[in-house]
């Protein structure tokens, strides 16, 4: 299979209906069949350096992809970014050479449209996830852009130094990993205010769910830098973001609404 080597056959090898599975070795679940199968696929592609390469607006790009079950990755795989609307309304708000911090990178997605389209005179990454951290690095690399150096910290952004564990629900969906605080976790989290000096022009916050600590970790910089910041906000804590906004001058620019969250772009009130 590895070599492209296949044929196809007359009739399928053998039925695994549901509820009737045989004995033995292939006694398991349509699931584990289809888990087992999955991860030795994700295997074979990191073995392989199997990778999505597309132009975007004339653009040549490369990302690397470990799991082409993933949503993310499945998109690169077609060809384009990941909710491109999205960071083509961000590209026209915040501008060229803005100063950027991106908490919750992932693979790279975002990261790689503001290094080659946005052109940011720095990019600082918070990627909290430990077995996501290498891939991300190795797209940003495979996507450099002469003159900028973008700055990943291999940790969780909150509002106090804490340690968690990385728990992850859906393995088709590992952005969605979340975090869960525990004092033997292997992932550490520090504040945006202890970590970052200087003017930051732009702030987007991918939290899966500690939007607000991470809003309350960045205080100094959004009372000093007055950011732009696009920021996912999950469906339970709407009301208390509302709070925030009104608390911190803020107002909505443009709101991206999906299932159980949403995407809002927010600025300075004037």
């Amino acid at each position: 299979w590895a070599k492209h080597k296949c044929i196809k056959i007359a009739q399928p090898l053998f039925y695994n209906r549901r509820g009737m599975h045989s004995s033995g070795p292939r006694s398991a679940t349509g699931r584990q069949w289809r888990e087992t199968v999955q991860q030795l696929v994700c295997k074979a592609c990191i073995a392989h350096d199997f990778h999505a390469d597309f132009t975007h607006r004339g653009v040549p790009l490369r990302f690397y992809i470990w799991n082409p079950y993933d949503s993310v990755q499945r998109t690169l795989l077609k060809s384009r970014f990941f909710e491109a609307a999205e960071l083509d309304c961000v590209e026209q708000w915040v501008g060229q050479g803005a100063r950027i911090i991106e908490v919750g990178a992932y693979v790279g997605n975002h990261a790689v449209y503001y290094l080659r389209f946005i052109q940011p005179a720095a990019l600082t990454i918070f990627e909290p996830n430990p077995a996501i951290v290498p891939l991300l690095e190795r797209n940003l690399a495979a996507n450099a852009c002469p003159g900028i150096a973008p700055e990943v910290h291999a940790m969780a952004a909150g509002n106090r130094e804490a340690r968690f564990h990385a728990v992850s629900d859906d393995a088709e969906n590992q952005g969605a990993t979340r975090l869960v605080a525990a004092n033997d976790g292997a992932i550490r989290s520090t504040t945006l205010d202890g970590s970052v000096r200087g003017k930051v022009d732009f702030i987007k916050i991918d939290a899966e769910g500690m939007e607000l600590e991470v809003l309350e970790g960045a205080a100094r910089i959004i009372r000093e830098s007055r950011p732009k910041i696009m920021i996912e906000v999950f469906n339970a804590h709407a009301g208390a973001f509302a709070n925030w906004l009104a608390a911190n001058g803020y107002r909505v620019h443009r709101e991206f609404k999906y299932v159980n969250a949403a995407t809002i772009l927010i600025e300075p009130a004037p």
